[in-house]
């Protein structure tokens, strides 16, 4: 079977590959332009050179031209490296967010199941941004602090390398004391800080995402204690981590004092002068270039940090990217069958492996009949309903529509073929009218309204003030949870699919709404092959075959009557429900006495 697939990177030097020659270019750029920068030190020790030797004014001038072409060379080297790798990064944030817009819609839903808004925010837009630092700055900052460090020990170690040797052990060791006790525990401190800060992200977008639900339900309290716990956590944390590195930092900083880097070299230098070993000139070199060299380190540092957060955002990215993708062909499938056949073969499927929800189901959905799928909560009824629209691949068995299993058929052509009503409609900050004609988008206006008034919707839409151009989310645009989901049947209609899904449509809606979807839902699911999920058990008495799912299995199936004779599980949720209608309508009856 013929497949389309994206190739996942398989590391995060793969996954920056498109910026691989502007790094590599403007690195070398940046370490050519920083080793010119020590020349203008080096210009100094031997200007003064010739002050003493009494060298001629061509000497004085050459070494003072030569100090002078060497900053400028320096700075346009540097300023162009940087200027390419941050448009190579601006080039590579904007592929990776395509990517990874493009590789969400080939991702299992149990994927989604497992990760927040707030975490699929956080990879799309904040770790893209993150990346910016191993792009723009890696190869530019880290190239022009290493240029300058490997020239200027270079040019100390051809002066006298004695001297040069004792300098950098010395300087070394005391650095290395300094860090030590930052240093340690460092890796888990970052990361630590790098999960509360994802945490607090994911909170506040579950926040803002779900305020209507936090406030009718009256979980205000629940939500911001949520929020104010991550928000203490990620501040503690924080604190933490700049303790820890703070005390580096500042030991660090005192060490590459300039007055601290000077006093040492005069204070070895002068020993070596005694010792005979250098002269004073070698020693105002030493001066001059050693006290630019800890900049350089000090730069390192600091772009070493950067970039480790960096890489943890670039692994974020990496992580979706290279999550397996439902395999899509690449060209429709020829049916045998009747297109609204439904067919699920001896299916078995899980979220984790070894722990199947669904298990060895037989069903078969003749056209243009209704199924029912009943049963306790958390039995598979809706992850059922889902395999048939191929939110996941089944583990084992086979689905079939139209005759052909759903895994050789395109991506197009399965969801033409079907419309999915479910409790939570998806409303697009759109007008009301483009919101209908989702599902085509080349629909007439006529044909949108026509869609809206068979979902019977059409008169609450011309009652918003710009009626079909109204925006939903913006300003007057809102709509009931019920009239939302009548807007999902209105866009049902429009695509008119030979079968219809439906997940618990009317689960939330009031006594008014849930009147108008059943009436907008009949008309939808006349001539159409319907499996829905229900929980009321009045609503699907009619339905030519109910299936009761217990714990990933059907236990029984048939139709309503048949069902209640056999007195199985069926009959005993049927009595359930029509005792606790009973017991409902009893307390009723006393409270309007």
């Amino acid at each position: 079977m013929a497949t389309t697939q994206q190739k996942n990177p398989a590391s995060v030097w793969e996954l920056i590959r498109s910026a691989h020659t502007a790094m590599i270019v403007g690195g070398a750029v940046a370490f050519v332009g920083a080793g010119l920068k020590v020349v203008p030190y080096i210009a100094l020790v031997e200007i003064g050179r010739g002050f003493l030797t009494g060298a001629s004014a061509a000497h004085q001038w050459g070494w003072f031209t030569a100090a002078v072409v060497a900053m400028v060379i320096h700075g346009v080297a540097y300023t162009g490296a940087l200027g390419a790798t941050h448009l190579a990064e601006a080039n590579l944030r904007n592929e990776l967010r395509l990517k990874l817009v493009n590789k969400l819609p080939r991702l299992p839903l149990g994927w989604f199941n497992d990760r927040s808004s707030g975490q699929i925010n956080r990879a799309v837009i904040s770790d893209t941004e993150q990346i910016h630092t191993l792009v723009a700055h890696l190869a530019g900052d880290m190239m022009n602090s290493a240029g300058t460090i490997v020239v200027g020990f270079g040019y100390l170690l051809w002066l006298d390398a004695r001297f040069a040797g004792l300098l950098i052990l010395t300087w070394l060791l005391v650095m290395g004391l300094s860090m030590l006790p930052g240093m340690m525990g460092m890796r888990q401190t970052f990361d630590e800080y790098s999960a509360a800060q994802q945490e607090l992200s994911t909170v506040t977008v579950e926040m803002v995402d779900g305020i209507k639900e936090v406030k009718n339900f009256g979980m205000t309290a629940d939500v911001f204690g949520r929020f104010d716990a991550a928000a203490r956590k990620s501040a503690d944390v924080t604190m933490n981590w700049m303790r820890k590195s703070g005390v580096s930092v500042a030991i660090m900083g005192a060490v590459m004092q300039p007055a601290a880097t000077l006093a040492l070299t005069i204070g070895l230098g002068f020993w070596f002068v005694q010792l005979g070993w250098v002269t004073p000139i070698t020693v105002v070199a030493f001066a001059l270039v050693w006290v630019g060299i800890p900049e350089g380190l000090t730069a390192l540092v600091q772009i070493f940090q950067h970039i480790y957060a960096a890489k943890q955002a670039a692994n974020s990215t990496l992580e979706v990217l290279k999550t397996p993708e439902l395999p899509v062909p690449t060209a429709p499938a020829s049916l045998t069958a009747d297109p609204s056949l439904i067919e699920i073969d001896d299916v078995t499927f899980g979220y984790e492996p070894d722990n199947p929800v669904i298990k060895d189901v037989t069903l078969t959905c003749q056209p243009g009949t209704v199924t029912a799928l009943v049963g306790p909560s958390g039995g598979g009824k809706s992850t059922l309903a889902k395999l048939i629209a191929r939110f996941w691949d089944v583990d084992s068995g086979v689905i079939r529509i139209g005759g052909i299993d759903i895994r050789e058929q395109t991506d197009k052509q399965l969801m033409g073929s079907m419309a999915l009503v479910f409790q939570d409609a998806m409303i697009a900050a759109d007008t009301i009218a483009r919101n209908i004609a989702l599902g085509k988008p080349d629909a007439t206006h006529e044909e949108i309204i026509e869609a809206a008034r068979k979902a019977h919707i059409h008169d609450r839409i011309m009652a918003l003030p710009h009626g079909y151009d109204t925006v939903l989310g913006a300003g007057d645009g809102f709509l009931s949870g019920g009239e939302e989901q009548r807007l999902s049947i209105a866009r049902a209609f429009l695509s008119a699919p030979q079968i219809l899904i439906l997940d618990e449509a009317t689960a939330q809606a009031d006594a008014h709404s849930e009147l108008e979807i059943q009436r907008a839902i009949s008309g939808l699911a006349a001539g159409r092959t319907v499996v829905m999920i229900a929980h009321r058990l009045s609503t699907i008495q009619s339905a030519d075959q109910i299936a009761v799912i217990d714990e990933g299995r059907i236990t029984e199936c048939g139709p309503h009557d048949e069902l209640i004779a056999r007195g199985g599980q069926y009959a005993r949720l049927w009595a359930a429900q029509q005792n606790t209608m009973t017991g409902s309508h009893q307390v009723a009856g006393g409270q309007d006495a």
